[in-house]
């Protein structure tokens, strides 16, 4: 067996003694070379996921000026300004 295949089995294997018997038992059903049918859309639906990953982070920063926004248009601006 490569030393690429070792190590990654090795990881796995540690991995599995780590969490609860119930995840440890999906993870080896997943690792199983019949489960490519349940792997494949999973790794498609997490580049999918990523590609649309920027999204919450472009919301955030935007917030203040959301908030500059809204205080402008309501007048809570001026209320701050002016006192």
């Amino acid at each position: 067996m490569p030393d690429g295949k070792r190590v990654l089995r090795d990881a796995f294997k540690r991995l599995e003694r780590e969490v609860p018997e119930r995840v440890a038992h999906i993870l080896r059903k997943l690792r199983h070379p019949d489960a490519r049918w349940v792997r494949i859309p999973i790794g498609v639906l997490c580049i999918v996921a990523g590609l649309f990953s920027f999204l919450p982070v472009l919301g955030l920063w935007m917030l203040p000026l959301r908030a500059c926004v809204a205080a402008t248009t309501a007048g809570g601006a001026s209320a701050l300004t002016h006192s």
